[in-house]
């Protein structure tokens, strides 16, 4: 991905954008809730309008903002760059559309309009976030221990892990689980897990190498 088109700004010119941009009161309420994390030397990496790109993208900051639709071919990916450990923020203020989609370690990442994935959403992070103000929809939806939060529809054919509408009371009655429950979607994965069935890097590896998520026919 060429990031030429994102600009390097300040945490005052990022807030500031933030402020003065035309994001939902619902996402605006959302992001209240949250602390990202912050340390003086981290980069700030902001797009003005909507960005398409070729290939895979990667959130070129340790904050980034893209004020409009993001439409990618390939892998979103949320990793830090390098020099970064885990943490940040990433977000979007409109549609993510995506083949697989990835968050990162104590990443705080917001959606502000739907979030399709048509093969993969890989949010299985320790101390992350997913919120999506509009709907949710993905093949396979991986996050056993780290739900994403939705404010629209959540739909997931397969997957290991579940989803929570936005202002929940109550989790265990109100969990969105993927059409076909977590054992079944597992042993349709073309893709081996570690010993303690972790699967999130398996995964990043596997579609970059270009082999196929699920089993033939699938």
């Amino acid at each position: 991905m060429d990031s030429s088109s994102f600009e390097q700004v300040s945490r005052e010119e990022f807030d500031r954008a933030l402020e003065q941009s035309k994001a939902s009161a619902l996402f605006r309420k959302q992001y209240a809730r949250f602390a990202p994390s912050w340390f003086d030397e981290a980069e700030c990496m902001m797009h003005l309008g909507h960005l398409t790109t070729d290939g895979h993208f990667r959130a070129p900051g340790f904050f980034t903002l893209i004020t409009g639709n993001l439409h990618v071919d390939g892998i979103v990916d949320l990793q830090n760059p390098e020099g970064y450990d885990e943490g940040g923020l990433c977000v979007v203020l409109g549609d993510v559309i995506c083949k697989s989609f990835f968050n990162e370690y104590g990443k705080c990442t917001f959606v502000d309009g739907r979030l399709e994935a048509s093969d993969l959403l890989c949010n299985d992070f320790g101390d992350s976030s997913l919120v999506v103000l509009g709907d949710l929809k993905t093949k396979f939806f991986y996050g056993r221990d780290l739900w994403a939060e939705v404010g629209g529809r959540a739909s997931m054919e397969y997957g290991d892990g579940y989803c929570l509408p936005i202002g929940y009371t109550a989790a265990a009655a109100q969990a969105i689980y993927p059409k076909h429950g977590a054992a079944a979607s597992r042993a349709l994965l073309n893709v081996a897990g570690d010993e303690h069935g972790f699967y999130a890097h398996h995964f990043r590896e596997h579609i970059l190498a270009g082999k196929p998520l699920l089993k033939r026919g699938l």
